[in-house]
């Protein structure tokens, strides 16, 4: 069985049409941070590796026959204080989710 985060975890990845509040527990990711125009090429480069490590990390654990879907990217996002968006003074941090990987998790899907 694959571990599939947009229906074991509905609450924290779906839209949902009123506002609600949520416990989010404690959650592991893989992040990188960047400065600058998310336009050029750096931004894409940070993005791939992201990518690369999380779907590496797949499957290896895919050979132990513990499938899971990759999360989605997510970023965290700091401008300046200027009033004007100056996209080449943007830090940001991106992130990708990885799901809880302890034997026992696996054991409970």
């Amino acid at each position: 069985m694959i571990y599939d985060y947009k229906k074991l975890e509905k609450d924290l990845y779906c839209v949902k049409l009123t506002p609600t509040i949520i416990d989010v527990k404690s959650q592991t990711f893989i992040t990188i941070k960047g400065e600058g125009d998310p336009n050029e090429e750096d931004f894409s480069v940070r993005v791939s590796l992201l990518f690369t490590i999380s779907y590496g990390i797949k499957m290896h654990y895919k050979a132990l026959n513990h499938e899971y879907r990759v999360y989605p990217l997510e970023g965290v996002w700091e401008g300046s204080d200027s009033p004007y968006l100056d996209k080449r003074k943007l830090k940001y941090t991106l992130q990708i989710r990885q799901p809880d990987l302890s034997p026992k998790s696996f054991l409970k899907k």
